[in-house]
């Protein structure tokens, strides 16, 4: 069960990641902290 929780674990950092490299190329880091400020 402890290597499952780390693999979803691993995978949600994963994913993380790859959604924050994919926000700073398509828009500017200004735009990116805007649209997280929306979000809180």
């Amino acid at each position: 069960i402890a290597d499952l929780s780390l693999g979803i674990g691993l995978g949600c950092f994963v994913a993380l990641l790859l959604t924050q490299v994919w926000l700073e190329m398509s828009m500017s880091p200004h735009q990116v902290w805007e649209a997280l400020a929306e979000h809180e």
